[in-house]
């Protein structure tokens, strides 16, 4: 055990995540069937020594269309799903359908918390995305079908390491500590 305090002494920037096929929904009964998928747990799951210091979710979202990457992309991809955060190590509901902020045309979004989130060595999120009702809509001046929108995620930050430094002694027993 380390006496004294902990100390942030360096800083690596970091990023891990997978992806998740949210499909189109299918009605042939009349319900929807496109919701509840989840990132993987080995995207969202912190398996290393060291902390990471989570400063912001990036989610890129790709458009299929006939099993392919649909082109041209339609530029409306991110009101066709919903995220659901959930932080599953301390069980706690971080967001229920999280407003994305674009950061790169129209595919590439980002969520950042209030103030950045340490994970520890095995602390999970738990990442679920929802499809909107339909995804028939109007991209390449015609009304297409995309068959599903591949959600990549990443967690992204700094990997932290740490030292401890010890508390400074008074020069004499009932002395203030020495400055500096």
């Amino acid at each position: 055990m380390q006496n004294g305090q902990r100390q942030v002494i360096a800083r690596e920037t970091f990023s891990r995540g997978g992806e998740v096929v949210v499909h189109a929904p299918r009605q042939e009964d009349g319900s929807t069937t496109n919701k509840g998928y989840v990132l993987p747990d080995k995207a969202s799951t912190h398996n290393m020594d060291r902390d990471f210091e989570v400063t912001h979710l990036t989610f890129k979202l790709t458009a299929l269309a006939n099993g392919a990457v649909a082109d041209p992309q339609p530029t409306i991809l991110d009101r066709l799903i919903q995220v659901h955060l959930l932080d599953a190590s301390r069980a706690q509901i971080v967001g229920n359908n999280v407003p994305l902020q674009v950061v790169d045309g129209a595919s590439v979004f980002q969520w950042k918390p209030e103030k950045p989130f340490t994970m520890r060595r095995g602390d999970s999120w738990q990442i679920t995305i929802d499809g909107r009702e339909s995804f028939d809509i109007a991209f390449d001046g015609k009304r297409k079908r995309v068959d599903a929108i591949r959600v990549e995620v990443a967690f992204e930050g700094d990997l932290l390491t740490y030292s401890y430094v010890e508390p400074k002694k008074p020069a004499f027993e009932g002395e203030a500590p020495l400055a500096g």
